[in-house]
Order: structure tokens, then sequence, then C-alpha cells
């Protein structure tokens, strides 16, 4: 191609397609407002739990289905009734022995009720006890011969029965003297043996008799012969005659602080317990009563220990009972800061087989 023919050609191209003008670069969208992001969040976030709830409740429905279809497999069939099973009773009722506690009666000391002290205590309420403890002991022997064929029945008198004038200030609570109230307790306790015998008539009872320390006469406790000077053993002496000709009532009473009984094959000890040193340690009367008992043990070997003097009733506490108080909450009791117990006395059972079973306390205050 000749120079004028290229000349040509790049004129024609020129003003035939002239160059096009410059493209302007595209507008961004408008950034959304704070608003419009806040509403497209909760959009997002309810759609996200519209998904969730619907795929819990898909699986809830396969769930069940599944019960259902296992429902529908199982009760294809009437469902067999299944026979109640019978108890066989066998061997009939178990010998067993009633024992019952009196301690701790204090007849004649009046308590007044205070602020700090919710008991009242006199001659009339303390015999209204005593005769709510008989009546308890007659009820729960009545009631528990249904299983236990019971034949014996030990009441132990065990000491505490007058609050006597070992203190200036007896004195002044007592009602009447200690003579005049040991002859009023003998008369409670007269009438609450013959109820028993009258009440429960194929039983023989067995009364052990402890000497408390209040019932004294002397300014301490005599080791050999604090019964002596005891008022307490001068009525269990008396107790002793008025049944001397009814064989079915075996008073045991001996010059010992400790009394003992075989019953059932087995040895009981009774005390009134002011030997045991206790002075509010740590593990209350539990620790010393241990004590005392292997301590006692090796002159007599016994199964089951009783005592009374501390108020607290505790029916099971090493082959041990503690009992209660008929007198119930008093100004003494409040001051040394013992806990205030109501009114009750000790019951269990003896198995012939089994030994010390069906612990109940005997209620005896008014309500």
């Amino acid at each position: 191609m000749t120079p004028i023919e290229r000349l040509r050609r790049l004129t024609t191209a020129r003003t035939a397609s002239p160059a096009a003008p410059p493209t302007a670069p595209p507008t961004a969208p408008p950034r959304p407002t704070l608003d419009e992001q806040r509403t497209a969040n909760r959009d997002r976030a309810a759609a996200s739990d519209a998904r969730r709830d619907l795929k819990r409740a898909l699986e809830r429905i396969d769930d069940l289905d599944t019960t259902v279809r296992a429902y529908e497999r199982y009760t294809s069939e009437p469902i067999r009734p299944v026979p109640p099973a019978v108890l066989a009773m066998t061997g009939g009722r178990r010998v067993a022995a009633a024992v019952a506690m009196l301690s701790d009666v204090h007849a004649e000391e009046r308590v007044d009720r205070t602020d700090a002290i919710d008991n009242e205590y006199s001659l009339s309420i303390a015999q209204r006890r005593v005769a709510r403890f008989f009546a308890g002991l007659v009820w729960l022997v009545q009631h528990n011969s249904a299983a236990f064929d019971i034949g014996t029945v030990v009441v132990w008198l065990g000491g505490d029965l007058i609050t006597g004038d070992i203190h200036d200030e007896l004195l002044e609570r007592a009602e009447v003297p200690p003579g005049e109230a040991t002859m009023i307790v003998r008369d409670w306790i007269v009438s609450g043996l013959r109820y028993l015998l009258a009440e429960l008539p194929d039983v023989t009872v067995l009364v052990p008799c402890s000497i408390g320390n209040h019932g004294r006469t002397t300014k301490r406790m005599n080791a050999a012969t604090g019964y002596g000077h005891s008022w307490e053993w001068l009525l269990y002496q008396m107790i002793g005659r008025d049944f001397a000709n009814e064989p079915r009532v075996q008073i045991h009473t001996t010059r010992d602080e400790m009394q003992y009984l075989s019953v059932l094959g087995y040895e009981l000890a009774f005390h009134h317990g002011h030997r045991l040193r206790y002075n509010g340690g740590i593990g209350g009367l539990t620790i010393p009563a241990i004590k005392a008992m292997h301590r006692w043990s090796q002159w007599r070997d016994c199964d089951y220990y009783h005592f009374g003097h501390f108020h607290t009733y505790s029916p099971d506490i090493a082959s041990m009972t503690f009992n209660g108080s008929v007198i119930g909450p008093n100004p003494y009791a409040f001051a040394i800061g013992a806990k205030p117990e109501p009114p009750q006395q000790a019951f269990y059972l003896l198995d012939a087989k089994r030994g010390k079973t069906a612990m109940h306390p005997i209620w005896v205050g008014e309500s």
C-alpha cells in the first residue's frame, strides 16, 4: 500500500467513528440508617428462631410418632392381669416383755408458769401425770399385743419420786414435807399397779426399785448406807408389803444402788443415774454413760442399762435407755441451761429373740 492510500484510510477512520466520551463511575447505594439495621437484625434473629423452633417441633413429632408406634405394638394384644401376691403369715405372735420407766416425779415440788418456763406443776398435776403414765402403759401393752405375746410387764420405780429437802430452796418450793410426800406417792403407785393388774389380767408385774438422790436425808449420797437414809427405800418397802399376798406382783428392792433383773434370758440393770459424771461435755450423756456401763460390767455383765436423773428421754444409746421426767421443765433446769423437754417417760418391748424393740415415749403431760 502506497503512502497516499495509508493517509486516506487513516483520515477516513477518524472522521467515521469518533471516540466515545468516557463513562462515569456507578453511584454507590445509600447506607441504611441505624433503625433500618436494627430492624434487619431483628428480622434475621426472628427467622433463625423460627427455623430452630420448627426443627425442634419436627423432632418432637418424630419422637411422639415413635412412642405411638411402640404403644400400638405393645397393646396389639390385651394385657393379662397380674395376680396379687399373698403374704403367708407364719409364726404367730412373738414372745416379749414390756418395760416401762417411772422416775423423776418430784411429786411435791411446785413449778409456776412464767415467760421463761412454759410449765406448771403441783401435787394435783403430779397425781394426774402419774395416772396418765399407768394408763399409757396399759394402752401400749394392749395395742402391741396384736403382734407380741406379752406375759411380763416391768415397771421400774427409778428414784426422785419426791423432791425432798436436800437444798434450802426446795423447802420453799415444796407443798408438803418429804414424809407426807412419800405417803402420797405410795398411794399413787399402789393404785397404778392395781390398775395394771385389773386391765392386764394375764401378765406378771415385776417392779425393780432404785433410790434417787433427792429422797435422801443426808447431805451427800452414802454408797453403803444410802438406802437407810432414803425416803424412797422406805416407800418401796411399804409397797412390797402392800403386794405381799399378790403373786402377780414382784417387788425387787435391795440395799444396792444398782438393781438387776433377768427377763426372757436378758440381764437388765437399773440405776437412778446420779453416779454418772456428765458436766455438759461434748457428746452429752453418751460418753460418761458408756464409761460407767463398762465399769459396772466388770462386776456383772448386763445386756441393757436404764437410767433417770437427767430428765432427758433417750430411748436407745448403746444398749442404754435414759428416762425423761414427770415434772417437766423447772427453774433449776433453766438455770443450768438444760434443754426443756415435755413430761414423758420411757417404754419399750423386750423381744425374746431380737431384744429391745418398739420404743415409745409415754406422754404424761396435759397436752
